[in-house]
């Protein structure tokens, strides 16, 4: 039985930190966090994140504000992560979530897999725990989602009759 109820406390401790570890690897936190809570576990919540944050590095500023109308040219920018996440800010502020959903899985799906996929899949996280309860911190973490998935966007490139060509 899933169980959200330290959704939110684990969220707050997320939104100081940026989707980067140390190591250089990817966070995995605010998948694991939605996981445990989705699996009945809000339990080991808490004490996992208090742990897992070690590695975790403090969220980036935003540093140039990305338009509605030049979005394209941050495409795949990750030293844009920050200014990425304050769009969907934005964004999320100006429209239903589910509508800035559709919008932008649909702008973005031609990069799924980007980082390893980890974009979409944190963003379905928060879509999982939205469906749930609509609270801002859970869409924020949509928006940080959608953030990652944007600045971390690129197309594979295709292959026809054996032959690579570029991704268009």
């Amino acid at each position: 039985m899933p169980d959200y109820s330290t959704m939110e406390p684990a969220l707050e401790v997320l939104a100081g930190y940026g989707p980067d570890l140390r190591n250089g690897m990817t966070s995995h936190a605010p998948m694991a966090v939605e996981a445990l809570a989705a699996m009945g576990r809000a339990d080991a919540v808490l004490p996992w994140l208090q742990r897992y944050a070690e590695g975790m590095l403090p969220r980036p500023m935003a540093r140039e504000r990305i338009g509605r109308d030049h979005w394209r040219s941050a495409l795949g920018r990750e030293d844009r992560v920050a200014d990425w996440s304050a769009f969907f800010v934005t964004e999320l502020a100006d429209a239903p979530w589910r509508d800035v959903l559709a919008r932008w899985a649909a702008r973005l799906a031609p990069g799924i897999c980007a980082s390893a996929t980890h974009g979409v899949i944190r963003s379905g996280h928060a879509v999982r725990s939205l469906e749930n309860a609509e609270t801002p911190a859970r869409v924020r973490e949509l928006g940080d989602g959608l953030g990652y998935w944007a600045a971390a966007y690129q197309v594979l490139p295709t292959a026809t009759n054996g032959n690579v060509i570029a991704a268009q």
